[in-house]
């Protein structure tokens, strides 16, 4: 259970440590890839970023931002959203390496999922969703759920023997 804990915990402060305008240990501005680092400060501010589900096994990255409708609408438009998840997946990798010194294997389950909604006549909000199957967490459940078999096994036993034993 504390191995899964650990796990659970480590991403979600990697989560937490990646707000836009974060710094590493160094000083110097975290770097994911996305769209809000490449601006100079003289453009207006493109609002985008991540967040992380954990459900099971799994973890659902989130992905939202603004987009105009010109870049929606291009042929690479999926191609560029996979590649956003895939540089968010390496900075959660990267991070988890940094932080426990053990690596964090995530296998995309399927496609990103993405809901567009218009803001404007120019900008439109997208949020996309991915699920990636979390390899340590999955080892490290099935060894608890072990544990809790034999927990209520031996507690149905007892159960059981005392139930015998009051009549």
């Amino acid at each position: 259970m504390s191995d899964t804990y650990q796990i659970i915990q480590a991403i979600k402060q990697i989560e937490a440590n990646s707000y836009d305008g974060a710094k590493d240990d160094k000083g110097s501005p975290v770097k994911i890839g996305l769209k809000r680092e490449k601006q100079s400060p003289r453009e207006m501010r493109v609002m985008d970023g991540f967040k992380v589900r954990i459900v099971g096994d799994k973890i659902v990255i989130i992905y939202n931002s603004e987009i105009s409708v010109k870049e929606m609408h291009k042929p690479t438009f999926q191609n560029d959203l996979e590649t956003m998840f895939s540089k968010i997946q390496t900075h959660i990798q990267k991070e988890y390496k940094k932080m426990t010194n053990k690596s964090l294997r995530l296998s995309p389950e399927s496609d990103c999922k993405c809901l567009a909604q218009s803001l404007n006549y120019r900008v439109n909000w997208i949020e996309c969703e991915k699920i990636y199957s979390v390899g340590a967490l999955k080892k490290s459940m099935n060894s608890e759920d072990n544990k809790l078999d034999e927990t209520l096994k031996s507690f149905s036993d007892k159960l059981k023997k005392d139930l015998r034993e009051s009549k």
